[in-house]
């Protein structure tokens, strides 16, 4: 059997007139759909839960929303993508979806916590890699010590020297960059060391 939770009373009585009604229609539609439901505060708003985080409501000054956990696996799995996107952001109760696409979708999203699928997070990309400036490079290479250091540095690291020596406008300045740079790795220093704390 499901619970309902106080609090979730609570944030519907603060939302905004507009929002209360659908927030409680809203609710009773997940109630019906998924009885075993369990309420819940995650992030300062409602949610529900069935396996897992299924869907929650967020009140706005103009706009509610109701949203999926899973929104992406769900349109996946064939899901209304445009009910989905109807209850994203809406302004009256007029703008709710007909219960039975709603009930649909809670289904669906029942279906899939129960599968135990979890949400997909993008792969972060790779770091690119420095442009080290031609001068600069050969000047490390030069140095295998310093050409050394240099390769162990972070990227953030290497990328502050190759765009300081970059940055030189007169060649004398880039001359004496890449000196300083060179004797700076060799003792193990970031370009600004002297600013970072101890």
């Amino acid at each position: 059997m499901g619970s309902r939770d106080k609090r979730i009373d609570a944030y519907i009585a603060k939302s905004g007139a507009f929002a209360r009604p659908m927030m409680i229609v809203l609710r009773d539609i997940v109630h019906a759909t998924c009885p075993e439901v369990v309420e819940t505060i995650k992030w300062s708003r409602p949610a529900f839960d069935s396996n897992g985080i299924m869907c929650g409501m967020d009140g706005f000054k103009a706009h509610m929303a109701f949203r999926f956990w899973l929104r992406a696996e769900l349109v996946t799995q064939g899901a209304d993508a445009k009910t989905i996107d109807q209850l994203e952001r809406m302004e009256s109760i007029k703008d709710l979806p007909p219960k039975s696409k709603v009930a649909a979708c809670i289904k669906r999203a029942m279906k899939l916590n129960a599968a135990g699928v979890k949400l997909s997070r993008p792969v972060s990309k790779a770091p690119k890699a420095v442009s080290v400036p031609a001068a600069l490079a050969a000047a490390l290479a030069k140095k295998p010590k310093a050409k050394k250091a240099f390769d162990a540095m972070s990227l953030s690291g290497q990328r502050e020297y190759a765009e300081w020596v970059s940055g030189a406008k007169r060649e004398e300045t880039k001359v004496s960059r890449i000196e300083k740079t060179v004797a700076q790795v060799l003792e193990g220093k970031a370009l600004n060391w002297r600013y970072e704390r101890k």
